[in-house]
């Protein structure tokens, strides 16, 4: 591919700078305080529906994989990447808009920076209320909206609009389910560890099936691709709906047996 020369190289960099940087748990980093330490364990206990224990990583794991609602989460993820597949052409589908390739690139930035701000402030909305599946629900309305309105104009504004909708919706709820599945499934730390892989690698599967979804003899309204991320989108809000279901289940288990003290699982 031409002027692709040294192209990684930055991430490699930085992987490489990670190794030495990010800490293995918190309270040990060595670049904070004792307590700036302190203060990062204790905001994370106060997360956790249970206090965390520790098993052998085996028991972990099939802990991880005996348990529903991580294969909730696992769905979840597998369907929000899958409505974002869009990523992967954004370029070409903004290319169709009219404009020349050097253009058509630059065009792509603003959508994505908007998206990087929406998903900030969704996530601070997510932790104040302490909420989890309406921000799922409402980040892929948002991006539904914008796939709809993408399928059904080929006007230069409203698609450009469609194109600020559908991935700030799409990009703003993917934190929130991974946040939401590390809090939930804290029994300990092994089986966490376990869940974040596994929601993770569920995730990027996605990336197997959905190139195909966008042929270029669909463009240039690419109403497969279009249509089936809205779709992913419809099949992610409804897992994230049952997860809701399944947490509240399990809360009124929770309170039956340990009484109303006990810290519910997070909705």
């Amino acid at each position: 591919m031409g002027y692709m020369d040294g192209n990684g190289s930055v991430t490699f960099a930085v992987a490489i700078a990670a190794i030495f940087l990010l800490p293995d748990s918190p309270g040990h980093t060595s670049w904070m305080t004792d307590a700036e330490n302190t203060c990062a364990t204790v905001r994370l206990e106060e997360d956790n529906i249970n206090e965390l224990q520790h098993e052998t990583p085996m028991h972990g794991f099939m802990s991880a994989i005996k348990d529903y609602k991580v294969w909730l989460f696992m769905l979840m993820q597998n369907m929000h990447f899958s409505g974002m597949s869009f990523n992967q052409f954004f370029p070409t589908i903004v290319s169709n808009l009219g404009y020349g390739k050097i253009t058509s690139l630059l065009l792509t930035t603003p959508p994505y920076i908007f998206s990087a701000l929406f998903s900030l402030a969704f996530a601070r909305s997510s932790g104040f209320f302490n909420e989890r599946t309406w921000h799922v629900v409402g980040g892929n309305v948002i991006a539904v909206v914008g796939f709809v309105l993408a399928c059904a104009t080929t006007g230069t504004a409203p698609r450009y609009a469609a194109c600020f909708l559908f991935a700030a919706g799409s990009y703003c709820t993917g934190s929130i389910i991974l946040g939401w599945a590390a809090t939930n499934m804290a029994d300990s730390h092994e089986k966490r560890a376990v869940t974040m892989a596994i929601v993770n690698f569920s995730a990027v599967l996605a990336n197997v099936y959905t190139a195909y979804l966008w042929p270029k003899s669909d463009g240039p309204r690419y109403l497969v691709g279009l249509g089936s991320s809205a779709g992913f989108c419809g099949l992610c809000m409804l897992a994230a709906l049952i997860a809701m279901a399944a947490f509240k289940r399990e809360n009124s288990k929770r309170r039956q047996q340990d009484g109303p003290e006990v810290k519910p699982y997070v909705l």
